[in-house]
């Protein structure tokens, strides 16, 4: 109910601040972001903004190594089955899913399928302000 009047609110004109530490309701609720942690602003844009702060991911189950296709900034395998190998790439920041797939069809790496991994909110306020929640340490 209260997202609900939430959305009805922001909807009709009105600017509501909303503070949580749920991403899935900041997801659902939030065009603008501001993360704070121990008082610092780390982070102030969009949802979308946030989430192309971090490197995208790519699951592809190939017959080739896909390791050194443009905007591959690791390749890792995870499994080998039946001459297919399941791999676990980190994009470039920046690197679009897209160009990738590209860049195989046009380097001829046969395919099984190819998944994209977009991070979620959670995954950007983990990278952001997860070392931040843990409880300081005093230098002895």
């Amino acid at each position: 109910m209260l997202e609900e009047i939430i959305t009805e609110r922001a909807r009709d004109g009105a600017t509501v601040v909303f503070s949580t530490h749920v991403m899935q309701h900041a997801e659902r609720l939030c065009r603008h972001l501001v993360l704070i942690a121990r008082g610092r602003k780390l982070f102030d844009g969009t949802p979308e903004q946030a989430r192309r702060s971090l490197p995208r991911h790519l699951l592809l189950t190939s017959r080739g190594d896909p390791s050194a296709l443009p905007g591959v900034a690791a390749a890792e395998p995870e499994a080998v089955f039946e001459g297919w190998t399941r791999w676990r790439l980190t994009l470039r920041l920046g690197a679009e899913p897209q160009a990738v797939l590209e860049a195989c069809f046009a380097q001829g790496l046969v395919l099984r399928d190819f998944d994209q991994q977009e991070p979620s909110l959670h995954d950007v306020f983990m990278h952001l302000v997860g070392a931040d929640l843990l409880p300081q340490q005093d230098a002895a």
